[in-house]
């Protein structure tokens, strides 16, 4: 394995101090993990418990196939799931995967569009949006729509962007049909709920008055819906989000009559592609213009002029996807090429106002690589608050490429003792009703249980021995934190089973 590391200057001191990003060494391979034939993790999601659910494909002849594994949480191919750990669907020529969600049963839903193999005209193939739904063990669930799939068929190149699982387990799906952005909902059982628009389907945007290419949504927490992409209305690009109840109605108290589009490239290509709100209620969004493109908006849907210029950041990074730690920090991720076309990732900080992080990694961005190959990023999700999951592609072992999983520890180890594994442990780990923490390291002050959401569980004594009765948590992931008199911690995962 090679891995490439941006130098570190290691400064003790407190919580400005700079962190040394490492992958998590405890997951997969020495901190990474792959899966022979397959080819490429598009979209990850993980189940309550902390395993992960990898979609992506399988490039076969002419095409695609959809691929489907599980892992636990340090990075374990579960082999019981699919056929030997994986699951195939062969849905026309090659698909093209764009949300994974899983219901509360912990069945599993992809979405995306399809290439049926016919062209409209030449060169232009004809695509189907697609759902499909599969139980938990990775096989497919035949009781839904047909035998496992809803297929839209009546256009010429149609795509579901987004999966939004309702509370009674409903489908609500934000698709984009021959130049139109719709909501479409089905029933749990994949067919077409009659009672919601019409036939079960509602434009959000035509070809004239408003013209709306979306790239994807997200659920609010006040109930609505955001939907991000493009406004194209009148022949000028714009980056553009709206905002809609779950009947498909504009909520007009946001931007302007429930749209919100901004000019930030008057004469060039403008799109969001990722969204997500924070705790305050204010919404970063990231996408391209001349360059590269981060926003902050408002609840309200104006620009926050306390983040980067006005609200808006140009940048040149590498971008592929996005997420947002608790503190507010923004990390994207994407890969470079070097001289010899050998592709690394590249994880990048930003601070909460938009300025790039130097506490990260002393440079604000982390390198990572394991073959003289392609190495690709296609998306990314918080494990916990300090450590970071990504999924995508390598060429470690085949040249055609292989599933990428690999987990980066940012924890804040300012000032510890590097070799706190044998001063600070905690076990049994997995663990199902008790925990014992040892301690051997007089400088620690407290010790704190957090959920994977940054919430505190509860605050502990410091003693050289500790056991926790922890038998009233529910499955999942949890940190131990341990601080010191200098104010400076150091984190570990923890599992429930």
């Amino acid at each position: 394995m090679k891995t490439i590391i941006t130098p570190v200057l290691f400064l003790v001191g407190l919580s400005a101090s700079a962190q040394n990003i490492t992958l998590n060494e405890s997951f997969g391979y020495e901190g990474f993990t792959y899966v022979e034939n397959t080819s490429l993790v598009d979209r990850i999601v993980l189940n309550p418990d902390g395993s992960i659910i990898s979609a992506g494909r399988k490039y076969v002849s002419g095409g695609s196939d959809l691929a489907l594994t599980k892992h636990d949480a340090i990075g374990t191919q579960d082999m019981t799931f699919g056929t030997n750990g994986i699951t195939l669907t062969d849905i026309h020529a090659s698909v093209d995967i764009l949300d994974i969600q899983l219901q509360a049963d912990g069945k599993i839903l992809i979405s995306g569009s399809t290439e049926t193999g016919i062209e409209v005209a030449p060169g232009v193939p004809v695509l189907h949006a697609f759902i499909a739904r599969y139980h938990p063990n990775g096989v497919i669930d035949s009781s839904f729509a047909a035998n496992g799939i809803f297929e839209v068929t009546d256009y010429d190149q149609s795509e579901f962007t987004s999966i939004l699982v309702q509370t009674d387990q409903s489908l609500l799906l934000v698709s984009y049909a021959d130049g139109i952005s719709y909501f479409s909902k089905l029933t749990t059982g994949g067919t077409l709920d009659n009672s919601f628009g019409t036939n079960g389907i509602r434009a959000i945007s035509d070809l004239s008055t408003f013209f709306f290419f979306n790239r994807g949504a997200i659920s609010l927490a006040d109930g609505s819906i955001l939907i991000y992409g493009l406004d194209g209305t009148g022949g000028s690009d714009k980056l553009s989000c709206i905002k809609t109840n779950v009947a498909g109605d504009l909520v007009t108290a946001f931007g302007q009559n429930g749209i919100a589009s901004f000019d930030t490239d008057q004469n060039g290509f403008e799109l969001l592609t990722k969204g997500q709100e924070l705790a305050d209620g204010k919404i970063v969004l990231v996408g391209e213009s001349s360059d590269k493109v981060i926003i902050r908006l408002k609840a309200d849907g104006t620009l926050d002029s306390t983040f980067a210029t006005n609200g808006v950041l140009m940048h040149t990074l590498p971008y592929m996807d996005m997420v947002v730690q608790p503190t507010g920090k923004i990390l994207i991720g994407g890969q470079l090429p070097d001289a010899s076309f050998n592709y690394r990732i590249i994880i990048t900080r930003f601070n909460a106002d938009g300025t790039i992080d130097n506490s990260f990694n002393t440079t604000g961005d982390f390198e990572f690589d394991f073959s003289d190959g392609f190495e690709m990023l296609n998306c990314m999700v918080l494990t916990s608050p300090d450590r970071l999951l990504i999924g995508g592609k390598t060429d470690y072992i085949h040249p055609s490429s292989d599933f990428l999983l690999a987990e980066i520890d940012m924890s804040e180890s300012l000032g510890l003792p590097t070799n706190t594994s044998d001063e600070l442990s905690v076990y049994p780990n997995p663990f199902s009703d008790k925990v014992t923490i040892s301690l051997d390291n007089e400088s620690v002050t407290s010790i704190q249980l957090m959920d994977a959401m940054g919430r505190t569980i509860g605050n502990y004594p410091v003693n050289k021995s500790t056991t926790l009765s922890l038998e009233h948590l529910n499955a999942g992931m949890y940190q131990v934190i341990f601080t010191n008199n200098q104010h400076e911690q150091i984190s570990k995962k923890l599992i429930k089973q």
